[in-house]
């Protein structure tokens, strides 16, 4: 792969550990956290979400985003691997750790807490400023030449995979 689709690992910043501190994973108890686990450390690789979070005043926070706060502190003290359990604790019952799902339906729920949970604090927008885009639709009708356009806003991109590669990256 070209070294331009790494360049993320390079912005300052980005890697939270310096020196002689070591990343940590997190662990999996339930054998079904997987997903879950894969969405926190891809936002705590996020330097401005986890930096705009761990600035928070932890007595502000409701309970998801307190639990989200507590994972990551435990993450950058290095060390052990990190349970999050308070976290799927916290998410309960709208999110149940005990069935499969899929990194997707994670990161919907917790988008969804975590918005909820930030309302009122210093961070209420830090979301949507992170991971929201506007997008521009439109059509052009053949026969007039009239243009049609719709602007939303989105924070979910649903990209199409072809058949042939998907299969071939199965491989």
């Amino acid at each position: 792969m070209a070294p331009s689709l790494f360049s993320c690992m390079t912005r300052p910043g980005v890697a939270p550990d310096t020196g002689d501190r070591r990343f940590v994973g997190l662990k999996n108890p339930t054998g079904t956290t997987c997903h879950m686990n894969a969405v926190m450390q891809a936002l705590y690789m996020t330097p401005e979400f986890r930096q705009a979070l761990l600035s928070c005043r932890v007595g502000e926070l409701p309970q998801t985003a307190k639990a989200l706060v507590s994972v990551f502190s435990q993450m950058q003290q290095g060390g052990r691997a990190v349970s999050t359990k308070v976290l799927s604790t916290a998410l309960r019952p709208v999110y149940v750790c005990t069935r499969q799902q899929d990194c997707h339906d994670t990161w919907l729920v917790l988008v969804d807490q975590l918005e909820e949970s930030l309302k009122g604090t210093s961070q209420a927008k830090l979301l949507n400023e992170l991971f929201e885009g506007k997008q521009l639709d439109y059509v052009r009708c053949h026969t007039c030449g009239t243009v049609t356009d719709t602007r939303d806003v989105f924070s979910n991109l649903s990209i199409a995979v072809p058949n042939g590669l998907a299969a071939a990256d199965s491989d």
